[in-house]
C-alpha cells in the first residue's frame, strides 16, 4: 500500500499550520479533506476537532453526533494510526461543552500519538492518555522582508481576529496618539487612513503588506482572554516587536523570557512604550533568535513526522 496521510479538517486556506508543520517534511502523500469518514491511508491526522460539532444545535445531536465518530475511529484506528493536534482549550465556536468533552474523549482513545504546543496544556489529558503526548510547538516563520529597517520608535501593529481582547482604553490611546507611527488592520475603526506613516484600514492586510509593516513596527499589543496558542503572538515575536500583555494573556503559551519584560500589571492609559533600549540589545535579539530557529517549519514538521512514523 502506498503511505499517505489523511489530514482532516482543510483549514489551509485561512490557516497555513498545517502545511507549514506537517507538508513541510512530509515523507510521503498528503490529503487535507473535509471529509470525516473512514479511510484507506497509512496514518489519519485530527485538527480542530470541534468541527464535528458545528451543525448539531442540541446535547442530543451532539451526542448522537459523537458516536457516529467513535464509530468511524474505531474501524480507522484497525487500518492506520491516529494522530490529534489539540489547538485550542476550548472551541472558539458555540457548540455543547459536554459534547466537546466527550467528543475529545473519544479522539484520545483512539489515537496512538496525541501532539499539545506546549507542556502547560497537559492539564487536559486525562492520566491515562499521558503517555500518548508530544510536544510540538507551534512554528514561526521568518520574514521575507527581514532586512528591512524599523521606523523611529514608537511605530505601533495591528491585526487579526478579535480572541476577547482586552483594555481597548489603552488602544483606543494609542490610535489617538499623532506622535506614534499605527499600521492597523481592525473592521472597528471608525475612520481610515492610508499613507507611509499611518495605515489604519478596515480590510485584512494582505500578506505582502503583513509582512512589510511588522518590519516597521517596534511593539504591539496582546491583551486578551487566555488562549493556547496565537498565530499572531508568534508572528510578532518572528519579528522581534515587543509585546505589550498580561499575565492572563499569556499563561498558556511559551514565550521568550525578555517578553516578560513587556508585561503590564496595572494598565495605566498614560502609559508610554519605550522599548528601543531593551529591542537592540544583543541580548535579545540572539535570545529571540534561537526561540525562532528551534520553532521553525523545517525543525517542527521534522519532530512531527519523527514522532507520527514511530507511534
Amino acid at each position: 500500500m502506498i503511505k499517505t496521510l489523511i489530514d482532516f479538517p482543510d483549514y489551509s486556506h485561512a490557516n497555513p499550520w498545517q502545511i507549514k508543520t506537517i507538508e513541510t517534511c512530509a515523507p510521503f502523500d498528503i490529503l487535507r479533506t473535509l471529509d470525516f469518514s473512514l479511510s484507506t491511508c497509512t496514518f489519519f491526522h485530527i485538527s480542530w476537532e470541534d468541527c464535528l460539532l458545528h451543525n448539531c444545535k442540541t446535547y442530543q445531536e451532539g451526542l448522537k453526533r459523537v458516536e457516529q465518530v467513535e464509530k468511524i475511529l474505531k474501524a480507522q484506528a484497525k487500518i492506520s494510526k491516529i494522530a490529534w493536534t489539540l489547538h485550542n482549550e476550548n472551541s472558539h465556536s458555540k457548540i455543547d461543552k459536554n459534547c466537546e468533552l466527550q467528543l475529545r474523549e473519544v479522539i484520545m482513545e483512539h489515537a496512538s500519538i496525541i501532539f499539545l504546543m506546549s507542556a502547560k496544556h497537559l492539564f487536559k489529558i486525562p492520566v491515562k492518555y499521558k503517555h500518548k503526548v508530544k510536544i510540538l510547538p507551534h512554528y514561526i516563520e521568518e520574514n521575507p522582508l527581514k532586512k528591512v529597517d524599523k521606523l523611529r520608535d514608537p511605530c505601533f501593529l495591528k491585526f487579526g481576529a478579535n480572541r476577547g481582547d482586552k483594555f481597548s482604553s489603552l488602544y483606543e490611546n494609542i490610535l489617538n496618539n499623532d506622535l506614534i507611527f499605527k499600521f492597523v488592520s481592525d473592521v472597528n475603526v471608525n475612520k481610515e487612513i492610508l499613507n507611509y506613516s499611518n495605515t489604519i484600514i478596515k480590510r485584512r492586510f494582505t500578506i505582502h503588506e503583513l509582512n512589510l509593516y511588522s518590519r516597521f513596527a517596534n511593539f504591539s499589543l496582546f491583551l486578551r482572554k487566555s488562549n493556547f496558542n496565537s498565530g499572531i503572538m508568534n508572528f510578532l515575536i518572528g519579528n522581534y516587536i515587543a509585546v505589550y500583555h498580561d499575565a492572563e494573556s499569556v499563561k498558556f503559551m511559551d514565550i521568550p523570557e525578555v517578553l516578560k519584560k513587556f508585561q503590564i500589571n496595572n494598565i495605566d492609559l498614560k502609559f508610554e512604550f519605550y522599548h528601543d533600549d531593551i529591542i537592540n540589545t544583543k541580548e535579545y535579539k540572539k535570545e529571540i533568535e534561537n526561540f525562532i530557529m528551534e520553532r521553525s517549519p523545517l525543525k517542527v514538521s521534522t519532530a512531527f513526522w519523527n514522532s507520527v512514523l514511530s507511534c
